[in-house]
């Protein structure tokens, strides 16, 4: 009888929808933790000061993606510049080729390289912020891949956490119960999850 009884509770601590949300959960967190280390940049960077050449020519293929490090106090914010070796580039141009970054690893795409004089090398300018930066992995390619998806993680975690609650607070049949306080926390954790991703994207 007394294990009958061990197994009923068993069974109910497995099905229950807190331990099935902290399983699925720990599941996508060290999957995505995993997927950002190994699409990170490869190295330690090469240092470039405030401004340097990366290329010796303009790329043939579509897309440009490199890392670059900018080692910048928590919170601060700068602007890095693609522009053509020996041309600064206008301001209408500046705010197409600029691109945002933060303190630490930062990953970098370009897509469109029409404007750059085919003679002339690839330079990347630091145009707002203080230090310096390192560049790692700078190379080509024609589409995007799965690593360009790596700052977007966050967001996906978030989206397939909101699912599983979803499926969990559905039942096991599927028939959806009267929401109580437990089910409105888990509602008010995915919601948050999802709210804070997209504020800092």
């Amino acid at each position: 009888m007394s294990r009958c009884v061990e197994s009923g509770r068993l069974d109910q601590t497995v099905g229950s929808p807190t331990l099935r949300l902290v399983v699925v959960w720990s599941a996508v967190a060290l999957a995505l933790q995993a997927w950002g280390g190994l699409t990170g940049p490869a190295g330690s960077g090469v240092p470039l000061g405030r401004a340097g050449t990366i290329l010796d020519r303009p790329p043939a293929a579509r897309l440009l993606t490199l890392w670059l490090h900018w080692p910048a106090p928590p919170g601060e914010v700068g602007w890095v510049v693609l522009e053509p070796d020996g041309i600064t580039a206008t301001s209408s141009e500046v705010v197409y080729w600029r691109r945002r970054v933060h303190p630490g690893w930062n990953q970098l795409v370009w897509d469109d390289f029409s404007q750059f004089p085919p003679e002339r090398a690839v330079s990347l300018r630091l145009l707002e912020g203080d230090g310096s930066v390192s560049i790692a992995s700078v190379h080509a390619s024609r589409g995007y891949r799965l690593d360009h998806l790596r700052p977007l993680r966050g967001l996906v975690a978030a989206l397939l956490m909101a699912l599983v609650a979803a499926g969990v607070l559905g039942g096991r049949r599927g028939a959806w119960t009267r929401p109580g306080a437990w089910h409105l926390s888990v509602l008010l954790v995915a919601a948050g999850a999802l709210v804070l991703r997209v504020n800092t994207l």
